[in-house]
């Protein structure tokens, strides 16, 4: 690529793991497209050495943003829009990595195609701390999925990793960026927002290092949680829900998603829609 390659602005958000910030964020070094910046995003979390971490991204500008206390994942993120100076915006939490063709092949599609929304797929990673040796370990689990963009599908499962994702940043602020009521699966519904005007261009390339940890490490494994922000996408989004996307779930239930299932349950009448096909 040339030098009128468009500026992208890698959004990180973090908290309380700087070990792990430190392997994301030379992940994005590594990353064989510039120019690029870091907009990294410290919710109310610990003190980060920023001496060491500009020594990490070298030749990458980073635009540090301490937030005083824990403001959560959206909020967090829409710090990092608002702040970001590129054409293209994309997210890579403190717990993830990138490979280091994934932001060259998302800009590279981006223009061939002149698509506003690009992704490619991540590999799952399950990672947990070995009590034995006090080292973090991992298992690969395979692509987190890989098939191209499904509206339908989009509404009945959370099924493209934010991290994949390259956004032309105007799109996220023409949307209102992400609800800041939402804790979790914030990325879903911003993705139901956008997508339907946009729609997005699969790249089926792995680039991406998904991050699945053990339930006491990260929040979408809290069951309670999952359920209380499956009911809120649903009820905001449940003029959604049309004749089509029901038959979807009929031809699909055994694959849907049980927090998914218990949302049909809360609602007879669609429920009864789906008895019906």
């Amino acid at each position: 690529m040339d030098r009128e390659n468009p500026l992208v602005s890698v959004i990180v958000r973090t908290k309380d793991r700087p070990n792990l910030l430190e392997r994301g964020l030379k992940s994005i070094a590594d990353q064989n497209y510039r120019p690029l910046e870091i907009v990294l995003v410290n919710d109310g979390g610990v003190e980060l050495n920023i001496d060491k971490l500009k020594g990490l991204i070298i030749d990458i500008p980073l635009n540090y943003i301490r937030l005083e206390s824990n403001r959560g994942r959206a909020f967090a993120a829409n710090t990092g829009i608002k702040n970001a100076s590129g054409k293209y915006v994309c997210f890579l939490d403190d717990d993830d990595e990138y490979y280091p063709e994934h932001i060259s092949t998302l800009v590279s599609a981006a223009i061939q195609s002149d698509y506003k929304i690009v992704y490619t797929d991540a590999i799952k990673i399950r990672r947990g701390f070995n009590a034995v040796t006090g080292q973090v370990e991992e298992d690969e689990l395979g692509v987190f999925s890989s098939y191209d963009f499904s509206y339908i599908d989009l509404i009945t499962e959370n099924y493209i990793p934010l991290n994949t994702i390259l956004f032309i940043r105007r799109i996220l602020l023409e949307s209102g960026c992400f609800d800041e009521e939402f804790e979790l699966y914030e990325d879903w519904d911003l993705l139901l927002r956008v997508t339907d005007r946009y729609h997005p261009f699969h790249v089926p390339k792995t680039t991406v290092k998904y991050i699945f940890w053990d339930k006491m490490y990260q929040i979408s494994q809290d069951e309670s949680k999952r359920h209380k922000y499956y009911n809120k996408i649903f009820n905001k989004h449940r003029d959604k829900f049309n004749a089509d996307v029901i038959l979807h779930l009929k031809k699909n239930r055994d694959v849907v998603e049980i927090e998914f299932r218990r949302i049909l349950d809360n609602y007879k009448e669609l429920e009864n829609s789906f008895k019906e096909l």
